[in-house]
């Protein structure tokens, strides 16, 4: 009925609207369009959409979460509890950029001793936290480590998995701009 590109370009258009307005409701169905965006694999919208314009999708990133991870233990003799970085700083001066996979996989999260990336957050607020369907956290994914910890840090008075969905819809909608154009044009 509809193309792949009329989803890309309507997933973008909702990501910009959402970014101009983060509200809870608003990133909750954020993580809906970047789980239908970028995480279903080769089925996602994104994977099809670069496929037929010969585009390898570039994500900036710029912070070594695991060697921030390893100085914050450092200066709390192993006794941090939780650590979060926002993946807005990802676009500051230097840096890298990664793939799809590598920037899925990237590491925002340090909880009970364990890394929550990027498509984790994403998966669990699109079906556990309500962006898509409201469910039970599984074992998959990291979910209930991030349902167990969700409510403990509030960041700009919202829970982490919720917050952290702001800053890779702008790392995600930078990256996909030139896609974006090519499709406009």
């Amino acid at each position: 009925m509809y193309s792949d590109e009329e989803f890309f370009v309507w997933d973008m258009d909702s990501l910009r609207s959402i970014l101009g307005n983060p509200t809870p409701r608003n990133l909750l169905d954020a993580s809906g369009i970047l789980r239908r965006l970028m995480v279903d694999g080769s089925n996602s919208i994104l994977q099809k959409v670069a496929k037929k314009f010969d585009y390898k999708p570039r994500f900036q990133i710029g912070v070594d979460f695991n060697e921030m991870i390893e100085e914050v233990n450092k200066i709390t003799h192993g006794g941090m509890l939780q650590a979060w970085v926002n993946p807005r700083v990802w676009s500051s001066a230097g840096g890298r950029q990664v793939s799809l996979d590598e920037f899925l996989a990237c590491p925002v999260h340090w909880a009970q001793g364990t890394n929550i990336t990027i498509k984790e957050i994403i998966t669990y607020v699109a079906n556990v936290a309500g962006g898509v369907h409201k469910g039970e956290p599984r074992r998959k994914d990291n979910a209930q480590t991030i349902h167990a910890i969700a409510n403990s840090l509030i960041i700009n008075g919202k829970p982490l998995p919720i917050e952290s969905v702001q800053p890779i819809a702008t790392i995600v909608v930078a990256a996909l701009a030139p896609l974006y154009q090519r499709i406009r044009s």
